[in-house]
């Protein structure tokens, strides 16, 4: 698994770990701040080399972009996932 790769699972579960809309809008700047890994990690390309630099930005992208995307997703999910743990809930008591 790359660097990137991790990133990204790393933000996966701390989305999946978000047990309301206020915890998952807190993870809003640690995800996609400029101080959030994956910006970190886009930062440091500039010190690399030329043809390093270029592999890295083309594994970099498509976890950019969807890390940018998945925020956003999740909090239209977790309103769902929140209903149905509650409807469980109920149901087994």
């Amino acid at each position: 698994m790359s660097s990137y790769e991790q990133l990204a699972a790393d933000a996966v579960a701390e989305i999946d770990g978000a047990g309301d809309l206020d915890s998952l809008e807190a993870l809003r700047p640690t995800l996609l701040g400029k101080k959030a890994p994956i910006s970190a990690a886009k930062k440091d390309l500039g010190s690399l080399e030329p043809d390093q630099r270029k592999e890295e930005v083309r594994q970099s992208m498509p976890l950019d972009k969807q890390s940018k995307q998945l925020l956003p997703l999740a909090t239209q999910i977790l309103p769902a996932r929140l209903a149905l743990l509650l409807w469980r809930q109920n149901v087994s008591t």
